[in-house]
């Protein structure tokens, strides 16, 4: 997806949905995300870009195998 502004963004499809997945397993902040995936607000820009053109959230929950409602309590033993 493009940018409002046109131009194709720095960072490739793949390397932003890894991205998102890394945050997706491991709970981290935006503001933590390491510096392989390039600057933390342009991912978090496309996301709501993204998300706002679909239901992308669920998919990428999905994708990265958490169940599709978010995270569960674990059971009471």
């Amino acid at each position: 997806m493009e940018s409002r502004a046109g131009t194709p963004p720095k960072q490739s499809d793949r390397d932003f949905v890894e991205a998102v997945l890394h945050l997706a397993r491991t709970g981290e902040p935006w503001r933590d995300l390491p510096v392989r995936f390039g600057k933390w607000d342009a991912v978090y820009k496309r996301f709501r870009r993204w998300e706002g053109a679909g239901p992308v959230a669920g998919s990428l929950r999905a994708a990265a195998g958490g169940p599709p409602g978010g995270p569960q309590p674990l059971p009471r033993q």
